[in-house]
């Protein structure tokens, strides 16, 4: 239920930061001008933008209070969290302020994608098969972090050892028990 609280006020938000970015010429000429359409490095843009300015802050106090916020910091789960949303929100808007965009307008889903992206906070990789979100936030938010792609689909053709020899194909000896 918080999540789903969480993700519907996001929404909201990216709703009207869009709505305000739309109506300001200067903005859209500025902050939402892409200098790569590569969506890595635009997250990579993003987030270095969210993490130079005092944006987390902000946002964090706002959601949580004064007393809360004053313990928050770059470890803190809920403060990725954040950080990554908005990474996701910005890059939402500004794909939906192209000319001709038909971007998605539900986009509560990839809230809920992002969140394994969180766990690159405590853990050193990460095993996925989401290209379109998960390596190009993961990649742009958490540098350091190894990431491996993997296709984990079961098909016809595909059976779940197929999967498992896939995965351990692509893991380093260090990842193995």
């Amino acid at each position: 239920m918080t999540t789903k609280r969480k993700t519907d006020e996001l929404l909201g938000i990216a709703r009207r930061l869009y709505e305000d970015i739309s109506e300001n010429e200067e903005s859209m000429e500025g902050s939402c001008k892409p200098t790569n359409t590569n969506k890595e490095e635009r997250f990579k843009k993003w987030i270095q933008n969210i993490d130079k300015s005092n944006f987390m802050n902000i946002a964090i106090e706002a959601w949580f209070g004064k007393q809360i916020s004053s313990h928050a910091d770059t470890n803190w789960f809920t403060w990725q969290c954040t950080r990554l949303w908005f990474a996701y929100i910005i890059d939402w808007c500004h794909k939906k302020s192209l000319r001709g965009s038909s971007e998605k307008k539900d986009i509560s889903n990839d809230f809920y994608d992002m969140e394994p992206v969180l766990y690159l906070l405590r853990a050193d990789g990460f095993l996925t098969n989401d290209t379109e979100l998960e390596i190009p936030l993961a990649k742009a938010a958490f540098p350091n972090k190894d990431l491996f792609v993997v296709d984990t689909r079961v098909n016809d053709p595909r059976k779940v050892q197929d999967v498992f020899d896939d995965i351990v194909n692509v893991l380093p000896p260090s990842y193995r028990i």
